[in-house]
């Protein structure tokens, strides 16, 4: 599921910095999310964000809905960030066909 709505190959993912796998994405803004998420410990939730990833032959238009979850330890630090993310793209092409 995240080869096809990131373009990747799992194996080129997995282990990497997410700004090294994806890029194209540190110039859209997600760098600056995840800095406040990771600051204020508070969710990021985002409806149809439209993002330009990565693909054969070129850049493509996707829209993404996603959530940014702080995991916070006992001790209050955060170790980490969970992403919840699903590819809605087609809805939106959809809807914006019909408007």
């Amino acid at each position: 599921m995240m080869e096809e709505m990131l373009g990747k190959k799992n194996a080129d993912l997995q282990g990497r910095p997410f700004f090294e796998a994806m890029p194209e994405v540190r110039i859209q803004g997600l760098e600056h999310i995840l800095e406040g998420v990771m600051n204020t410990k508070t969710s990021y939730i985002s409806q149809e964000q439209k993002f330009l990833l990565t693909r054969e032959p070129g850049l493509e238009t996707r829209y993404v809905t996603y959530i940014y979850e702080p995991l916070i330890d006992n001790h209050e630090n955060i170790t980490g960030i969970i992403v919840v993310a699903k590819d809605v793209t087609l809805q939106v092409l959809a809807r914006l066909q019909i408007e």
